[in-house]
């Protein structure tokens, strides 16, 4: 009796070890597909800001007869002697740095809150759900419990 619930245990202990397992590799493929979808959002961001600045940049030099205005916001007095076509560009690298950040920080916000979601549930199922590491004592007293 003593050797069979000693099977009992171990058979149980690897299969709590195994299902512990097969949820690490579900949560394991489950960030990378989160990971993966926000670089393909990333990445379609990218595309869309970089098809805008082209854009933006044809018009501009199509239109150059129509030059954008070179005065400067915070110095009302002075004129800047900047290209037009330059101004354009570094205010979409500026506009397109910004974005890119601010999906980055987004995805990443989300993948810590689906870490710290996940990883703080394993140690709960985890204590509730494996056996202590040592099998149950059995006494021969009339009882028969466990102690």
């Amino acid at each position: 009796m003593k050797s069979r619930l000693s099977r009992d245990y171990e058979a149980t202990k690897l299969a709590m070890r195994k299902e512990f397992q097969r949820l690490e590799e579900a949560h394991a493929i489950e960030m990378e597909k989160e990971r993966k979808r926000a670089a393909a959002a990333e990445s379609k961001l990218v595309r869309q800001l970089e098809t805008e600045t082209k854009n933006e940049l044809k018009t501009a030099k199509k239109s150059r007869e129509r030059p954008l205005s070179t005065h400067d916001p915070s110095d009302p007095g002075l004129v800047r002697h900047l290209d037009p076509l330059e101004a354009i560009r570094r205010r979409r690298q500026d506009l397109t740095n910004l974005e890119i950040r601010k999906t980055k920080r987004a995805s990443l916000m989300q993948l810590q809150a689906m870490e710290v979601n996940n990883v703080s549930s394993y140690p709960v199922w985890f204590e509730n759900n494996v056996p202590r590491a040592e099998p149950p004592v059995f006494d021969n007293s009339s009882t028969n419990q466990c102690t």
